[in-house]
Order: structure tokens, then sequence, then C-alpha cells
């Protein structure tokens, strides 16, 4: 992550004008790596909302950025449409742009309850706005309320970026960094992603295969911890913290807590691990609901029934599941090899805790460097 990166909020506080101008004028209005090919742009989606929605119908652009383009375009279509977004700028600018629409547009936090009834819509659409937000809200609050405001049998237009964790890009149509959240589309992180989160996670699996395919012919156990959550997600307990996952802080403290990502749930295609590295019979799986995989599983029980002193760790993510159990590692007189370059996470991360703390309790080593450990331990 860059020094002078622009979060959501700071970047359209301080481009809102510049927004509207690249919104209203269509810039960065087509797709790459679409999931439809029919649907590859902002027209694209503004012809099918039509297409699914008739004219007249109540709906709510969740998000409607700087200039309200997309609610001033059905108000003149005759559609009762109304707009809420986060940020204050973006709701002034839509207000200069568009006096006609006024009074249909309000300041409101998609990551909080809105303050409108049951079923008060026909159709939502929030296109390009959760990727500004922490996935346990997203989850936890934002979808839910979508949900709720729709009438029965209404339509969700949603449209985000994919990928995996928090990623930065400079973005040349204003001259800045720009920091996004990157929602997974699981098996877990890897294949259900995007094709560039998949080439990106491409070389981390071959280090896990190349680890693991050496373990195995030299006779060395696996254990596969996954997350084994209930479907819904009544396992799951509520933790309050100061910030989200994207160290963003809470706009409610008394509502200020993440919640175990309830979306891999037992029995799902979701929870299940990568074909690239399907267990063998005499592998172990090691369900877990928490961060920790040794956290009330018999992964220690396991382990020191085979008389194993050393764990080999890796996998994803870094700040997540392999450092809780790494630390839980150590609390239980285990020996721990982090393998550097088999962890996945976001950059700073992985660096911080390779290079300041691992080292402290683990020795770091790549994955050829444990092969080689391996294989001079079988030879004595």
């Amino acid at each position: 992550m860059t020094a002078n990166a622009d979060y959501s909020a700071s970047f359209y506080a301080r481009h809102a004008q510049r927004y509207a101008e690249v919104s209203h004028n269509f810039i960065q209005s087509v797709y790459t790596n679409v999931s439809h090919p029919g649907l590859t742009s902002d027209t694209d989606l503004i012809d099918r909302l039509q297409e699914l929605v008739p004219a007249g119908s109540r709906g709510l652009d969740a998000g409607c950025g700087a200039g309200a383009r997309d609610a001033f375009f059905y108000w003149q279509k005759g559609y009762d449409i109304h707009g809420v977004d986060a940020i204050e700028e973006n709701i002034a600018e839509a207000r200069r742009l568009h006096p006609e629409i006024a009074g249909r547009v309000e300041v409101a936090d998609l990551r909080e309850p809105l303050g409108h009834p049951d079923a008060s819509f026909d159709f939502i659409l929030c296109n390009a706005v959760i990727q500004h937000i922490d996935p346990d809200i997203a989850f936890g609050v934002t979808l839910p309320e979508f949900a709720r405001l729709l009438k029965s049998g209404g339509v969700l237009q949603l449209m985000f970026k994919v990928g995996g964790g928090v990623a930065t890009v400079y973005d040349k149509d204003y001259g800045s960094d720009r920091t996004f959240q990157l929602f997974d589309m699981l098996n877990v992180y890897f294949r259900g992603s995007s094709e560039e989160n998949q080439r990106r996670m491409e070389p981390i699996v071959a280090n896990c295969v190349k680890v693991r395919e050496v373990a195995s012919a030299l006779g060395v156990p696996s254990f596969y911890p996954k997350a084994d959550h209930r479907a819904d997600g009544m396992d799951s307990a509520l933790i309050y913290s100061d910030t989200n996952y994207a160290l963003e802080p809470w706009p409610d403290p008394e509502q200020g807590f993440t919640a175990a990502f309830r979306n891999v749930h037992h029995g799902s295609w979701t929870s299940e691990v990568i074909d690239e590295l399907t267990p063998t019979p005499d592998d172990y799986l090691i369900a877990k609901h928490r961060w920790s995989s040794f956290h009330q599983t018999h992964l220690q029980l396991s382990l020191r029934t085979r008389g194993i002193d050393t764990i080999v760790l890796f996998g994803g993510a870094i700040h997540i599941g392999v450092a809780s159990t790494a630390y839980s590692a150590r609390d239980l007189d285990f020996n721990i090899v982090v393998v550097s370059d088999a962890c996945s996470g976001p950059d700073d991360n992985l660096q911080m805790f390779m290079e300041r703390i691992f080292p402290i309790f683990t020795r770091v080593r790549t994955a050829d460097e444990v092969v080689e450990m391996f294989k001079r331990g079988a030879a004595s």
C-alpha cells in the first residue's frame, strides 16, 4: 500500500466535482473481466434494469455518488427514484447539478440501517459501492438491509470488483492512488475468485503443492484446517473492535464488532480444499470454528499422538488464520516453520509478519528451503 493512497471517504470528499464529471461523461464506464458477456458497461446495466423494471416503479440508488447520474436518469424516465450516499460532498454536487431531484437524494451510510419501512422499493441499484465496505458489514448489515427494503419479487442490481483483501491502484483520471476492498468469490479464496486474483495466487498455490508433495513422499502427514460454520451463523460470536478488517473506525462504536465469515459453512463448496491440494486418506481434516486451528479442535491431540513436535505452516490469510494458529502452536511448545512464499494476504501484512513478527518465535523459510529441510531430515 502506498503512503499517499486515497481511501474511499476521503477520495470522494476531495474529488466530488471531478467524479461527477467523469461519471456524467461515461468515462471509466467500460468493464473488464466481466461475469456476464452482455453486461460490459454502465449503459448495459442501465438498459438491463429498464428491461426488468417498468417506469413508475419505486427505486433506491444505494450509493448514488457525486452528481447522482443514474438517479437523475431514471427520474427523467419516469421512475420514482431516490438516492443515498454517505459523502456529504457527493449529495451537495448532485443537488447542484440536478436541482430537480434535490429532495430525492440524501446523506445516508450503507454501513448502517436506512430509515425506510420494510418493502419500500421495487428495485435497488448498488453499483461499484460495496467494494468500499468491509465484508463483515456488507454481509451483516448492508445486504440484509437491501433484502428488508425490497418488495417481494423486487430487483437488486449489484455490481462490484472481485479479488481478495485490499488493493490500491493509481487512477489516472484523478491523479491519485485509490484503495478498494476486494470481495472473495470463494472455493475459498482461489478458484471462485477473479482471473486476476487466481493468477496472483498461482505461484503461492504451486509452492503449497511443492511442499505438500515432498512431505507426502517422505511420509510426513498433512493437516487441513477448514472453516466449519453453521449455515445460519449461529456458532459465530460478535466481537467488539475499534475498526473493521480494513482498519476503518466503526461509525457507531456500540455496533463495532467483527463476526466470523458466515458464507463458508459446513458442506458447502466454498469450504472445500482446492483441487490442487486435495487431501488423501492419510491426511487429517481439522474442522475449525475460530481463527486458530487449535481452538477446540483435535489438532493438538493428533499431532501429539503422531509424536510431532515441529509444524510447517502455510496458507492464508497470513494475518488471520496463519498468525492465530502460529501463536497457539508457540504457546503449546511446538516448533514452527513458516513457508514465506506459500502464504497469502495483503503485501504489507506479509512483509510485516515475515520480517518483524514470525522470526521472533518461528523459522521463516521459502518453499525450496523447506523441501531441502525435509530431504535432510529423511537422509539423517
